[in-house]
């Protein structure tokens, strides 16, 4: 009898070991601030390359901003590149803030400069299909 009790708490013990180190207690993915400062850096480090597209891949369907919907300032980054406003454009994250709010966030913090001024811009973004997304824009 002992011997059966002795062998069930070791099986008892072998799962709880295995089910922690394999159902959630090992390493975690990024956090969500972590995943929305990635993309922001990302993005503002290809408008600063002037890659448009790889910009734009940032920004919901559903964006809106001064500038219009994702069409627009679409148009507006292709013009400004070309026209040089870009050139020389430097990004200042080292005050960005990032409040989640469950499927949404917001960005602030951000500071740009270059050809056409300085500004401080602000994001808003949603979680679509399970990856953050920039769907607003306000500077």
């Amino acid at each position: 009898m002992l011997k059966k009790i002795t062998g069930s708490l070791v099986a008892v013990a072998l799962l709880v070991s295995f089910g922690c180190a394999s159902g959630g207690g090992g390493a975690k993915g990024p956090s969500d601030e972590e995943l929305i400062q990635q993309l922001v850096s990302t993005t503002l480090e290809a408008l600063q390359s002037k890659d448009v597209d790889t910009t734009m891949s940032a920004y919901s369907d559903s964006f809106t901003s001064d500038q219009g919907d994702k069409a627009a300032m679409q148009a507006f980054f292709q013009q400004a590149a070309e026209a040089g406003f870009l050139d020389g454009m430097t990004a200042n994250t080292d005050s960005m803030a990032v409040t989640v709010d469950g499927e949404t966030a917001e960005v602030t913090g951000i500071s740009v400069e270059g050809a056409f001024g300085a500004l401080d811009l602000t994001f808003g973004l949603a979680k679509e299909s399970g990856r953050w997304m920039i769907t607003s824009q306000t500077q």
